[in-house]
């Protein structure tokens, strides 16, 4: 049913959008249909994660969980399955398990500054790590491991000066979530490489 919905949508903007000279099994098509099929998957996705952080009354945590594990995810990368289902669960369980420790965890500003440089250190040797169907290119590299670090820095001052410890919370397990997924070791674990 999704695919149907996706393959609609691409073959209606082609159709409609004169600047798209492709067809079905052109590359273009290809990369047009990938990347309708990533929006409506996150988009389903953040309307069902948004609908039940609201019922279950978290949805400010769940808001930061998503800018801070979106916002290094963007530049860092990291594994992503070809099976949306999986991708689906396993954010959700992301989320799910992240925000439940945020909130009820006091976990101490030492140990956080230190797995947080951990994960500075680990990102700093490994990302921008390739995802499935989006390889990093060598002129990619140093630009996207760049911006990582970056948005790191800045995760980190936030961090060190917000006053309430759910969201310094949220900034370190998200980052340690989306620092695991650039891992050669959680590839491995997965078969992806």
């Amino acid at each position: 049913m999704n695919e149907k919905i996706i393959t609609q949508i691409t073959d209606y903007l082609v159709r409609n959008i004169k600047m798209l000279h492709s067809h079905p099994g052109s590359d273009d098509y290809k990369i047009l249909r990938q990347g309708i099929a990533m929006f409506y998957y996150f988009a389903i996705k953040t309307v069902v994660l948004i609908a039940v952080s609201i019922a279950l009354n978290i949805l400010p945590y769940t808001l930061a969980f998503m800018l801070v594990y979106g916002g290094l995810r963007v530049f860092a990368r990291g594994l992503h399955h070809k099976n949306n289902t999986i991708n689906i669960i396993m954010s959700f369980t992301n989320y799910t398990i992240g925000i439940f420790i945020s909130i009820n965890f006091n976990i101490n500003l030492l140990i956080t500054v230190i797995i947080y440089l951990a994960c500075f250190l680990l990102n700093a040797i490994y990302a921008p790590s390739p995802m499935e169907n989006s390889p990093v290119s060598d002129k990619e590299r140093l630009p996207l491991k760049l911006k990582t670090l970056v948005v790191m820095g800045g995760l980190f001052i936030v961090m060190l000066v917000i006053g309430d410890n759910t969201y310094r919370n949220i900034i370190l397990i998200a980052t340690v979530f989306e620092t695991l997924y650039i891992l050669p070791v959680t590839y491995k674990l997965f078969n992806k490489k």
